[in-house]
């Protein structure tokens, strides 16, 4: 989106999640959680919609293993109060890394990924 009515060199835009990306799907991704703020809508796989402690947002207050788009694992304490920390690798093979990179590369065309930039110019529109 184009922001005219904003001075400056650059508009930072947040990125967020596709509508598309569906972690704890995958066959490897079983028991890992969507690594996304809160308003990201999780459609839950089938182990995760079985499992009580997982109901609702239950599960965002356990300690856990948490995915990102880019497919890194985040160790999460928890508590809410940071993003978690960097933990297992999940490329241990670079012979590995095409079919990685085919799974975990966010589209950058994927247009549901600019809907909070498209909310934000209208409101620069008006």
């Amino acid at each position: 989106p184009i922001f005219n009515g904003v001075k400056g060199d650059v508009l930072p835009l947040l990125m967020i999640p596709s509508k598309k990306w569906r972690p704890g799907w995958d066959k490897n991704e079983e028991g890992l959680f969507p690594h996304a703020g809160v308003e990201f809508k999780w459609d839950k796989p089938t182990w995760a919609k079985e499992n009580p402690k997982y109901e609702g947002n239950k599960w965002r207050h356990l300690p856990r293993e948490d995915i990102d788009e880019w497919g890194c694992i985040w160790n999460m304490s928890g508590r809410g109060d940071n993003m978690g920390h960097p933990g297992r690798a999940v490329l241990t093979d670079w012979n590995n890394y095409e079919e990685y990179i085919s799974k975990y590369y966010p589209d950058p065309d994927d247009e549901s990924r600019y809907l909070f930039a498209h909310t934000l110019k209208k409101s620069f529109d008006n």
